[in-house]
Protein backbone atom coordinates (compact mmCIF):
# COMPACT_ATOMS: atom_id res chain seq x y z
CA UNK A 1 0.00 0.00 0.00
CA UNK A 2 0.78 3.44 -0.94
CA UNK A 3 -0.23 6.86 -1.31
CA UNK A 4 0.71 9.91 -3.99
CA UNK A 5 0.88 13.10 -2.35
CA UNK A 6 0.09 15.41 -5.24
CA UNK A 7 -2.95 17.18 -4.32
CA UNK A 8 -5.93 18.90 -6.95
CA UNK A 9 -6.09 15.23 -9.32
CA UNK A 10 -9.22 14.45 -10.62
CA UNK A 11 -9.87 10.55 -9.85
CA UNK A 12 -9.27 9.74 -13.39
CA UNK A 13 -5.90 10.95 -13.02
CA UNK A 14 -5.24 9.86 -9.40
CA UNK A 15 -6.12 6.23 -11.12
CA UNK A 16 -3.41 6.79 -14.06
CA UNK A 17 -0.67 7.83 -11.08
CA UNK A 18 -1.03 4.57 -9.15
CA UNK A 19 -0.62 2.79 -12.99
CA UNK A 20 2.23 4.77 -13.62
CA UNK A 21 3.72 3.26 -10.64
CA UNK A 22 3.25 -0.44 -10.82
CA UNK A 23 -0.62 -0.55 -8.66
CA UNK A 24 -3.71 0.64 -8.86
CA UNK A 25 -6.61 2.31 -6.39
CA UNK A 26 -6.65 1.12 -3.29
CA UNK A 27 -9.79 -1.91 -3.14
CA UNK A 28 -11.23 -1.88 0.31
CA UNK A 29 -12.86 -5.27 1.06
CA UNK A 30 -13.16 -5.39 4.90
CA UNK A 31 -13.81 -3.39 7.67
CA UNK A 32 -10.32 -4.31 8.87
CA UNK A 33 -8.58 -2.85 6.20
CA UNK A 34 -11.20 0.27 6.37
CA UNK A 35 -10.07 1.00 10.14
CA UNK A 36 -6.25 -0.16 8.74
CA UNK A 37 -6.27 2.78 6.28
CA UNK A 38 -8.29 5.76 8.36
CA UNK A 39 -5.76 4.98 10.82
CA UNK A 40 -2.86 6.14 8.34
CA UNK A 41 -5.27 8.76 6.90
CA UNK A 42 -4.95 10.05 10.28
CA UNK A 43 -1.70 9.97 10.80
CA UNK A 44 -0.98 12.09 7.51
CA UNK A 45 -3.58 14.93 8.85
CA UNK A 46 -0.52 15.18 11.43
CA UNK A 47 2.44 14.66 8.92
CA UNK A 48 1.12 16.47 6.30
CA UNK A 49 -2.58 17.74 5.96
CA UNK A 50 -6.35 17.02 5.72
CA UNK A 51 -6.84 15.36 2.75
CA UNK A 52 -9.76 12.97 1.25
CA UNK A 53 -8.01 9.64 -0.99
CA UNK A 54 -9.16 8.32 -3.88
CA UNK A 55 -9.90 4.58 -3.87
CA UNK A 56 -10.71 2.15 -6.62
CA UNK A 57 -14.35 2.05 -6.90
CA UNK A 58 -16.66 3.49 -9.64
CA UNK A 59 -20.43 2.70 -11.15
CA UNK A 60 -19.58 4.60 -14.17
CA UNK A 61 -20.84 2.64 -17.24
CA UNK A 62 -23.29 0.24 -14.75
CA UNK A 63 -25.39 3.23 -12.43
CA UNK A 64 -25.69 2.04 -9.28
CA UNK A 65 -23.68 -1.04 -9.82
CA UNK A 66 -20.30 0.20 -7.63
CA UNK A 67 -17.40 -2.55 -8.91
CA UNK A 68 -13.55 -2.47 -8.16
CA UNK A 69 -11.71 -1.09 -10.71
CA UNK A 70 -8.56 -3.72 -10.94
CA UNK A 71 -10.12 -6.41 -10.10
CA UNK A 72 -13.70 -6.43 -11.58
CA UNK A 73 -15.20 -7.41 -8.34
CA UNK A 74 -18.42 -6.29 -6.79
CA UNK A 75 -18.20 -3.64 -3.79
CA UNK A 76 -19.40 -6.20 -0.83
CA UNK A 77 -18.38 -4.77 2.23
CA UNK A 78 -19.19 -0.59 1.86
CA UNK A 79 -18.50 2.23 4.28
CA UNK A 80 -20.23 5.27 2.28
CA UNK A 81 -21.23 8.39 4.50
CA UNK A 82 -24.90 8.45 5.26
CA UNK A 83 -26.89 9.43 1.97
CA UNK A 84 -24.28 8.02 0.37
CA UNK A 85 -23.76 6.86 -2.71
CA UNK A 86 -26.03 10.03 -3.91
CA UNK A 87 -28.82 9.79 -6.69
CA UNK A 88 -26.32 12.08 -8.89
CA UNK A 89 -25.69 9.96 -12.30
CA UNK A 90 -22.73 12.26 -12.57
CA UNK A 91 -20.89 11.29 -9.23
CA UNK A 92 -19.70 7.89 -10.50
CA UNK A 93 -16.26 7.31 -8.17
CA UNK A 94 -15.11 6.98 -4.69
CA UNK A 95 -13.09 8.72 -2.45
CA UNK A 96 -12.28 8.19 1.68
CA UNK A 97 -14.11 11.29 2.33
CA UNK A 98 -12.04 13.97 5.00
CA UNK A 99 -14.61 15.75 6.26
CA UNK A 100 -16.52 12.41 6.98
CA UNK A 101 -14.38 10.61 9.22
CA UNK A 102 -12.77 9.02 6.20
CA UNK A 103 -16.47 7.25 5.04
CA UNK A 104 -16.96 6.92 1.60
CA UNK A 105 -18.22 9.51 -1.05
CA UNK A 106 -19.50 9.50 -4.24
CA UNK A 107 -18.00 12.44 -6.49
CA UNK A 108 -17.24 13.36 -10.81
CA UNK A 109 -14.83 11.24 -11.26
CA UNK A 110 -13.51 14.32 -13.47
CA UNK A 111 -13.43 16.78 -11.17
CA UNK A 112 -9.93 18.18 -9.93
CA UNK A 113 -9.45 19.03 -5.92
CA UNK A 114 -10.75 15.91 -5.00
CA UNK A 115 -8.27 13.88 -3.40
CA UNK A 116 -4.90 12.36 -3.38
CA UNK A 117 -5.06 8.89 -5.11
CA UNK A 118 -4.37 5.83 -2.76
CA UNK A 119 -2.75 3.17 -4.42
CA UNK A 120 -2.07 -0.44 -3.75
CA UNK A 121 0.25 -2.43 -5.60
CA UNK A 122 0.64 -6.79 -5.69
CA UNK A 123 3.85 -8.23 -4.74
CA UNK A 124 4.73 -10.92 -6.56
CA UNK A 125 7.15 -14.33 -5.84
CA UNK A 126 10.17 -13.46 -7.57
CA UNK A 127 10.58 -17.35 -8.56
CA UNK A 128 7.06 -16.95 -10.73
CA UNK A 129 6.20 -13.67 -12.52
CA UNK A 130 2.35 -15.25 -12.32
CA UNK A 131 1.95 -16.52 -8.66
CA UNK A 132 0.94 -14.21 -6.21
CA UNK A 133 3.34 -13.82 -3.29
CA UNK A 134 1.93 -15.17 -0.12
CA UNK A 135 3.24 -14.53 3.10
CA UNK A 136 3.74 -16.52 6.40
CA UNK A 137 1.46 -14.64 9.52
CA UNK A 138 3.69 -13.30 12.04
CA UNK A 139 3.54 -14.44 15.75
CA UNK A 140 1.05 -11.84 17.61
CA UNK A 141 4.03 -12.43 20.22
CA UNK A 142 7.58 -12.63 20.91
CA UNK A 143 8.74 -15.80 22.13
CA UNK A 144 11.47 -14.45 24.38
CA UNK A 145 10.74 -14.19 27.92
CA UNK A 146 12.20 -11.04 28.79
CA UNK A 147 11.29 -9.36 26.31
CA UNK A 148 7.27 -10.46 25.77
CA UNK A 149 4.96 -8.22 24.09
CA UNK A 150 1.75 -9.26 22.85
CA UNK A 151 -1.22 -7.62 20.96
CA UNK A 152 -4.28 -8.15 22.31
CA UNK A 153 -8.03 -7.41 21.52
CA UNK A 154 -7.44 -6.75 17.62
CA UNK A 155 -9.40 -8.28 14.76
CA UNK A 156 -5.85 -10.27 13.56
CA UNK A 157 -2.27 -11.09 14.57
CA UNK A 158 -1.36 -7.31 13.67
CA UNK A 159 -3.21 -5.40 15.62
CA UNK A 160 -4.13 -4.73 19.47
CA UNK A 161 -3.86 -3.14 22.69
CA UNK A 162 0.23 -3.64 23.36
CA UNK A 163 1.05 -5.63 26.75
CA UNK A 164 4.58 -6.11 27.20
CA UNK A 165 6.40 -7.54 29.84
CA UNK A 166 8.43 -4.99 31.99
CA UNK A 167 11.79 -4.90 33.95
CA UNK A 168 10.27 -6.23 37.25
CA UNK A 169 8.96 -9.05 35.30
CA UNK A 170 5.06 -7.98 35.09
CA UNK A 171 3.32 -8.44 32.49
CA UNK A 172 0.49 -5.84 31.36
CA UNK A 173 -0.86 -3.41 29.29
CA UNK A 174 1.11 -0.39 27.85
CA UNK A 175 -0.41 3.41 28.82
CA UNK A 176 -0.56 5.38 25.60
CA UNK A 177 1.19 8.90 27.42
CA UNK A 178 4.52 9.95 24.99
CA UNK A 179 2.80 6.58 22.78
CA UNK A 180 3.29 7.51 18.81
CA UNK A 181 4.74 6.54 15.56
CA UNK A 182 8.65 5.90 16.65
CA UNK A 183 7.09 3.70 19.59
CA UNK A 184 4.21 1.90 17.37
CA UNK A 185 7.26 1.23 14.88
CA UNK A 186 9.84 -0.18 17.59
CA UNK A 187 6.21 -2.94 18.45
CA UNK A 188 5.97 -3.64 15.41
CA UNK A 189 9.85 -4.53 14.60
CA UNK A 190 10.09 -6.82 17.46
CA UNK A 191 6.60 -8.58 16.37
CA UNK A 192 8.55 -9.40 12.80
CA UNK A 193 6.20 -6.92 10.91
CA UNK A 194 9.73 -4.75 8.97
CA UNK A 195 7.24 -2.42 7.75
CA UNK A 196 6.61 -0.78 11.22
CA UNK A 197 2.90 0.38 11.90
CA UNK A 198 0.57 2.99 13.02
CA UNK A 199 -0.29 4.07 16.43
CA UNK A 200 -3.69 3.97 18.54
CA UNK A 201 -4.51 5.80 21.92
CA UNK A 202 -7.15 5.60 24.04
CA UNK A 203 -7.71 1.97 24.32
CA UNK A 204 -8.98 2.28 20.20
CA UNK A 205 -9.00 -2.35 21.46
CA UNK A 206 -11.12 -1.57 24.24
CA UNK A 207 -10.90 -1.08 27.67
CA UNK A 208 -7.80 -2.75 29.79
CA UNK A 209 -6.89 -3.48 33.63
CA UNK A 210 -5.57 -0.54 34.98
CA UNK A 211 -2.47 -2.14 36.18
CA UNK A 212 0.16 -1.23 33.74
CA UNK A 213 3.51 -2.63 33.18
CA UNK A 214 5.19 0.51 31.31
CA UNK A 215 4.41 4.19 31.45
CA UNK A 216 5.48 7.29 29.29
CA UNK A 217 7.69 4.95 27.08
CA UNK A 218 10.21 7.18 24.82
CA UNK A 219 11.79 5.17 22.18
CA UNK A 220 14.63 6.85 20.03
CA UNK A 221 13.87 4.33 16.99
CA UNK A 222 17.27 2.13 16.97
CA UNK A 223 15.89 -0.45 19.80
CA UNK A 224 15.26 -3.72 18.60
CA UNK A 225 12.57 -4.27 21.38
CA UNK A 226 10.24 -1.91 23.23
CA UNK A 227 12.17 -3.16 26.67
CA UNK A 228 14.93 -0.92 25.36
CA UNK A 229 12.97 2.00 25.51
CA UNK A 230 12.78 4.37 28.32
CA UNK A 231 9.97 3.84 30.39
CA UNK A 232 8.32 4.10 34.02
CA UNK A 233 6.97 0.77 35.76
CA UNK A 234 4.59 3.16 37.81
CA UNK A 235 1.55 4.23 35.82
CA UNK A 236 -1.30 7.00 36.67
CA UNK A 237 -3.24 5.78 33.81
CA UNK A 238 -7.05 4.29 33.70
CA UNK A 239 -8.46 1.51 31.87
CA UNK A 240 -9.13 3.58 28.91
CA UNK A 241 -5.92 4.67 28.06
CA UNK A 242 -4.35 1.97 26.32
CA UNK A 243 -1.69 2.13 23.91
CA UNK A 244 -2.15 0.13 20.46
CA UNK A 245 -0.80 -0.57 17.15
CA UNK A 246 -1.79 -1.58 13.91
CA UNK A 247 1.15 -3.10 11.71
CA UNK A 248 2.02 -3.29 8.23
CA UNK A 249 2.40 -6.18 6.97
CA UNK A 250 2.86 -5.02 3.15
Amino acid sequence: MFHHTATGLTWRQGQEECESLGGYLAEIKTLEQQNFLKSLAMLEETLISPRSWQIGSSDQGHEGRWIWQHSLSEVDYESWVEGQPNSNPDDDCAVMDYDNSYMWSAVRCDDGGIGSPLCMRDVYDSSSSSSPQTSTPSPATTSTTHAKVELIGGDNDRSGNVFAQNREGYFGPVCDDTWGPVEANTVCHQLGFIHGGVATTLSHFGDVDMDFAMDEIICSGFEDELQECEYDTVSDCVGHEAAGVFCHDY
